[in-house]
C-alpha cells in the first residue's frame, strides 16, 4: 500500500491528521505529494559533522512557509512550516 492509500485509509477511518517520521519514509510520501505542512523538532546536541534530514537526491528542493516557531525551557525549538505550491 502507497502513502495515498494509507492516507486514504486513515481518512476512512476519521482521522484527520498523520504523523509521518523517517526520512525515506517522508521523502515517499512528498513524492506522492502526501505532505502539506512540517513541525520540525530541534535538539541543541552537537552531533559532529551531522546527518541529513533527508538524504538529498540532487533534484529536490522545497520551499516551505514559516507558521511558526516556538521555543522550550527544555531547549527544544520547534518551528512549523507549510509547503507552498507552485
Amino acid at each position: 500500500m502507497g502513502p495515498t492509500e494509507i492516507l486514504k485509509k486513515a481518512e476512512n477511518e476519521g482521522f484527520g491528521h498523520a504523523y509521518v517520521d523517517g526520512g525515506t519514509t517522508i521523502k515517499e510520501f512528498l513524492r506522492h505529494d502526501c505532505i502539506q505542512e512540517f513541525v520540525l523538532t530541534r535538539v541543541p546536541l552537537l552531533l559532529g559533522s551531522g546527518i541529513p534530514l533527508f538524504a538529498s537526491d540532487g533534484k529536490s528542493r522545497l520551499e516551505l512557509e514559516h507558521l511558526t516557531t516556538t521555543p522550550y525551557s527544555n531547549g527544544l525549538v520547534q518551528s512549523h512550516y507549510r509547503i507552498v505550491k507552485n
